[in-house]
């Protein structure tokens, strides 16, 4: 179990300031009010789907203690091609928990909310971190109608067990400001690799996403999920990996990782995008969101 310890907190940082927050809120909230909201079956309630764009489809799953918001810098990039369809995964964001807690229910979960909402045709679909074994998983479910599957932050080295730092425990804190950075400093321990491309966007969405969170990757093990899966993916395109350099959760296998995806996935392609850590769809989103559509763009 990972023991949450107290940091020394800088709480002077412009990205903490009461403005910066609200002008973070605003960017979040205007893209928000631009989708559209659909809800398919969850345990005794709804899991929540954010749609924007037309074209393919391609489905967003984002990672633990995240939400729809993880893609706030890919979505409108995606959407000028495709019809994107960004889920709260059971659990997490505004969708309800899942009965039981399970990987294996969770992505039976999300399968049947994507056939309620894409019936037909050609789909891709995207997975990051915690996302990546619910994203490969719902890739294998389609089949023939997956176009391509992309996965950023995963890893593929079997047997590997990530290591989790001792992160700042938020909720302890009490004034607004100190608990803003502690959000700030656990982004630094386990998303974003340089300090300065923290900025109040970052911060505002890990403080509204964490509290949000009763489901934990740890808890429901999605370690195995991912590579069992893979095997089974039969893409019309192909399998692409986006990596930071400096992702804290792979860094040490890194070097290992390109051979580890094609022993499972022959013709896939593993993209390493150096100074950048674990989120690196926010942290890089310009060259992310350049591979990204590269990726997108197979079959070709």
């Amino acid at each position: 179990m990972t023991t949450h310890t107290h940091h020394k907190l800088e709480t002077d940082s412009p990205t903490l300031l009461p403005a910066a927050q609200q002008e973070a809120a605003a960017i979040v909230a205007a893209l928000d009010a631009r989708s559209t909201k659909h809800y398919t079956p969850c345990g005794t309630g709804h899991m929540v789907w954010r749609r924007w764009g037309s074209g393919t489809p391609v489905v967003l799953i984002h990672g633990g203690g995240g939400a729809w918001s993880h893609w706030i810098r890919n979505i409108d990039v995606l959407a000028k091609h495709h019809t994107v369809w960004a889920a709260d995964t059971p659990g997490l964001g505004e969708s309800d928990l899942p009965d039981p807690v399970s990987m294996d229910h969770i992505c039976e979960i999300v399968q049947q909310g994507a056939n309620i909402l894409i019936p037909g045709g050609s789909v891709d679909v995207i997975g990051f971190s915690l996302g990546g074994p619910i994203a490969t998983s719902l890739a294998a479910s389609l089949g023939p109608r997956l176009r391509n599957l992309v996965l950023a932050a995963s890893r593929y080295v079997s047997g590997f067990k990530r290591v989790y730092p001792d992160l700042v425990s938020w909720r302890k804190l009490q004034d607004p400001i100190e608990r803003l950075a502690g959000h700030r400093r656990n982004l630094e321990l386990m998303m974003i690799a340089h300090p300065e491309n923290i900025d109040a966007l970052a911060v505002y969405i890990q403080s509204v996403n964490t509290p949000r969170g009763r489901v934990y990757g740890k808890r429901i093990n999605p370690g195995h999920k991912l590579l069992e899966c893979l095997q089974h993916v039969r893409p019309q395109g192909r399998v692409t990996g986006i990596c930071g350099r400096d992702d804290q959760a792979a860094r040490s296998i890194m070097d290992q990782q390109e051979a580890a995806l094609h022993a499972v996935q022959p013709n896939g392609r593993l993209h390493i995008v150096e100074h950048t850590g674990h989120w690196v769809q926010y942290e890089a989103a310009e060259r992310f969101n350049e591979l990204m559509l590269a990726a997108l763009a197979e079959p070709r």
